[in-house]
């Protein structure tokens, strides 16, 4: 789903992928072209707010990176809904070629899904994302000593 190649178009191709490998990502992240996503916390308890973080790899000919060039929205499988869309006069961080943004996400219950519906002018790509929370989460059993 969504349009652009999965590599930022540049002419130092190599170059790009390299950096983008240094940024580290959670083991639960998904990722579709240039748009990773995740939660923080990696599984959030049953009615617990958490943060959808969104990543955005960038070409190298991307130096400032304005947080509203980031529009969609998050749309849960229990009816919430929440916009993305940052301030004009905002320009987001960007380490190794890739910028971040958070969004902070009321509590819901188990087994529901958030969609996110992401785009990018200057990527000139939009793209759909699914992270699914589990209805059961398998928690650590305690051991005793002896």
């Amino acid at each position: 789903e969504g349009t652009q190649a999965d590599a930022p178009a540049d002419s130092r191709g190599a170059d790009v992928a390299a950096e983008h490998a240094k940024v580290p990502t959670p083991p639960h992240a998904v990722t579709s072209g240039n748009f990773t996503a995740w939660t923080e916390p990696p599984l959030p308890l049953p009615g617990q707010p958490y943060r959808i973080v969104i990543m955005v790899r960038l070409p190298l000919r991307v130096k400032e990176y304005p947080s509203d060039d980031l529009t969609g929205v998050v749309v849960g499988s229990d009816g919430y809904r929440k916009i993305i869309r940052g301030s004009p006069y905002e320009m987001l961080p960007i380490d190794h070629h890739t910028a971040r943004i958070e969004i902070p996400v009321v509590g819901s219950e188990r087994g529901y899904k958030d969609t996110i519906m992401v785009q990018s002018k200057i990527l000139r790509e939009r793209r759909n994302l699914e992270l699914t929370y589990p209805r059961f989460q398998k928690l650590p059993v305690p051991v005793f000593g002896s």
